[in-house]
């Protein structure tokens, strides 16, 4: 794994010190209480403008379908933890997502701001997320040179470097990750 840079480290820091907090796209709604009832009022529902003013148009849409499906079945398996049926299907879903965002970055790297926009190259990071380890491993040098290279937001890395850190029994570096212990 490739350290962090000083700089980049700084810059890290920098960005999510000064970084004021947008309106968001959509308001959240509460996942409803049923998962056949689920509502998909939370997904920005305005694409065509997320995604008007990038070079690649057509992928950002695409990333942001795979995020939305990403997050829709999340949502449907948070209501309902202990169903195999459903957990079946995030697992589907997420080897689905992978695959489709390794074409994308093999074919033209990260998919950073740039090319898709700010949503759908955290969408690509999202799906990232999702995996196993090693395709987090896999992948974090080629965010560094994304955030870098100001193509992905520095808060994105740090929570990947926290994740991977975690996995492998070591401590986080930013304190991006939590968990629950004895209720609290």
């Amino acid at each position: 794994m490739r350290a962090l840079t000083n700089s980049m480290l700084i810059c890290l820091i920098l960005t999510m010190a000064c970084r004021t907090p947008q309106a968001p796209a959509a308001v959240a709604v509460p996942a409803p209480k049923t998962p056949a009832t689920m509502s998909t009022a939370w997904i920005p529902a305005d694409t065509k403008k997320l995604c008007s003013d990038v070079k690649l148009s057509q992928l950002c849409s695409s990333l942001l379908e795979l995020r939305d499906r990403d997050q829709l079945i999340r949502r449907k398996w948070l209501e309902d933890r202990e169903n195999a049926a459903i957990k079946a299907e995030v697992e589907k879903v997420d080897r689905e997502n992978l695959a489709a965002v390794e074409a994308i970055i093999a074919e033209h790297g990260y998919p950073g701001k740039s090319l898709v926009g700010v949503k759908a190259s955290g969408a690509s990071w999202t799906i990232i997320q999702h995996a196993d380890l090693e395709t987090q491993k896999k992948y974090l040098d080629v965010m560094t040179s994304a955030v870098e290279s100001g193509e992905l937001e520095g808060a994105l890395l740090a929570t990947t470097v926290d994740r991977i850190r975690i996995r492998e029994g070591q401590p986080q570096l930013y304190g991006t990750q939590f968990r629950e212990v004895n209720g609290e």
